[in-house]
């Protein structure tokens, strides 16, 4: 019964399983991992570690070997044990590599017989060869008291050396992946490779493969962090690690890193205090610490005008332009010009808008103003300014400025353009005349159109002809019942008349007329009727009228009813 301590505090336990462990005989190693180290999923290993040779245990089939035991428990086994499995061994429990765990070390010592233990030892002497490999050896010893030989068989694992390890460092460039490799090949059993960048170990897997043809192993270690500037110029090496051959490292590399520049500034040129006619202006374009091959490139107004390219380690570097026999442009004055012309006519209560353009190299600051004091509006180193004007009053008067600034240096100007605006009439309204120019004669005193006058008047005569008509038709009517006696027996027909009414066309008023004839629809039967002398009385016989029929006919101009 194996009494464990308590492993919440470390990386586990491990101990040794075979007692007094022998030379040629099989010595296990236990551990027990801890709980708390199993729950660390992501971050979880097991690496059984020769702590004297400080290097990671390869297991090898019949010469190194793990088991996974039912009660969680792992064992290392060596077979065929020698002089030199004597040390100290222990278990790595974690892949980070700044917080790396271990368990206590466990120190195993191999007994070695001598011949006073030993009835008789017996050894044999040979050159071993690279293809004894993995060969079986069996040794039998017997006797006359021994029925059958004692016999005893292990496999012989004969170790190669691997070649010299080759580290390829190259040229790296910043922020790309580094892609910095180191390989060990032709050793039996494989090694372990570790990366190691300024003094500084850095965790990276190893990928082993076996060659069946040459039965060896290689392993090969590839390093692909993001390159940094700050890397560059420092040492890189790769260390193999083998149970049997030690360590061995390679030589000390220089990392060449290329990085291009982070930062490029550039400083405005000085201005002359007074500007000639043609001066020169001096452009430094400043960069950061770069040793890549870098262009710089000149341009004015998209055009390019010169290139080069260099390699500096400067701190920091710089790069000169110079324009000579610059000329000044617009003669020192922005050129401002205005969207309407120097007058604008307005409606009462209307607005406008108006662009203002001033053509500068700097740019102006344009200045909107009414009436020579009011600032409106301000547009700061722009080409053009839209101003609104405000609503305007009947012959109201208003002058709007717009006024640009131009700098240079030491040196300011302005230029400024002007437009009056002008209030009209309000909106017309529907009963207005809508051309002014028309004949004075169409309206009086009052504004009043003289047309509504006109037709007033012949509404108003209209009317009276017709009430005049209709009491002239009344009176034969009266006279003709007088004339019939009481006692008379008098029988009329049916009398069907038709009438039809002339109408006349009005011709339409003319530009120059002075008034409109208007024509009322007048009876001329009734009014022909009414003229006409009263009948003579007639004997008082009845009188019987047969039927009568009216045709009207048209002459000419006038018309007249006939009866036939």
């Amino acid at each position: 019964m194996i009494l464990l301590p308590d492993l919440s505090g470390g990386c586990g336990y491990i101990y040794l399983r075979t007692p007094n462990p022998v030379l040629g005989k099989k010595v296990e190693i236990g551990y027990y991992p801890a709980p708390a180290v199993i729950g660390l999923t992501g971050e979880y290993s097991r690496e059984w570690y020769n702590e004297s040779s400080r290097s990671s245990m390869t297991l090898i089939e019949g010469l190194l070997t793990e088991e996974e035991l039912s009660n969680k428990e792992f064992v290392l086994t060596i077979y065929n044990a020698t002089r030199w499995t004597t040390g100290s061994y222990s278990v790595k429990c974690t892949e980070s590599t700044t917080n790396r765990l271990f368990t206590e070390r466990l120190y195993v010592k191999v007994t070695v017989y001598n011949d006073t233990q030993f009835g008789n030892i017996y050894k044999i002497y040979r050159i071993i060869r690279e293809e004894d490999h993995m060969k079986t050896v069996t040794c039998s010893v017997s006797n006359a008291a021994l029925e059958k030989p004692l016999t005893t068989s292990a496999k012989l694992f004969v170790a190669l050396k691997p070649e010299i390890l080759v580290l390829n460092v190259p040229i790296l460039r910043d922020g790309n992946p580094a892609n910095i490799t180191c390989i060990s090949r032709g050793g039996r059993p494989a090694t372990n490779l570790s990366f190691w960048l300024d003094g500084a170990n850095y965790s990276v897997n190893n990928v082993k493969t076996y060659e069946n043809s040459t039965r060896t192993y290689s392993t090969i270690l590839t390093f692909n962090n993001p390159a940094r500037k700050d890397w560059n110029r420092k040492l890189v090496s790769c260390v193999s690690r083998s149970p049997f051959f030690g360590e061995t490292a390679t030589h000390r590399k220089t990392i060449n890193c290329k990085y291009p520049p982070t930062m490029l500034t550039m400083n405005a040129p000085s201005i002359p205090s007074y500007l000639h006619d043609s001066f020169t202006l001096k452009f430094i374009c400043l960069t950061d610490t770069y040793n890549d091959i870098c262009l710089i490139s000149w341009t004015k107004d998209g055009q390019l005008l010169s290139a080069n390219g260099e390699v500096t380690n400067k701190i920091p570097g710089s790069a000169v332009m110079e324009f000579a026999d610059v000329k000044k442009e617009n003669n020192d004055t922005p050129s401002v010009q205005l969207s309407v012309k120097d007058e604008v006519l307005l409606n009462a209560h209307d607005t406008t808008s108006v662009t203002c353009t001033a053509k500068s190299l700097p740019l102006s600051n344009i200045v909107w103003s009414v009436n020579g004091e009011t600032q409106l509006l301000v547009c700061n180193k722009s080409q053009e300014c839209v101003m609104k004007t405000s609503p305007i009053k009947t012959k109201e008067h208003r002058n709007y400025t717009c006024t640009a600034y131009f700098e240079l240096g030491n040196y300011n100007t302005s230029a400024n353009s002007s437009f009056l605006a002008i209030g009209g009439a309000s909106t017309q309204k529907p009963y207005e005349i809508p051309n002014e120019s028309e004949d004075a004669s169409l309206t009086n005193s009052n504004d009043i159109p003289t047309v509504w006058i006109v037709i007033g008047l012949s509404v108003i005569i209209a009317i009276f002809i017709i009430s005049t008509v209709i009491v002239l038709a009344r009176k034969p009517n009266v006279q003709e019942n007088e004339t019939v006696g009481m006692n008379e027996e008098v029988t009329y027909a049916q009398v069907n008349k038709i009438r039809t009414n002339r109408t006349e066309t009005v011709e339409p008023k003319t530009k120059d007329s002075d008034m409109n004839l208007v024509y009322a629809d007048i009876d001329i039967e009734h009014l022909e009727t009414a003229s006409k002398p009263p009948s003579r009385q007639r004997p008082p016989s009845p009188t019987e009228y047969a039927d009568v029929d009216f045709i009207r006919t048209k002459r000419g101009s006038n018309s007249d009813n006939i009866i036939t």
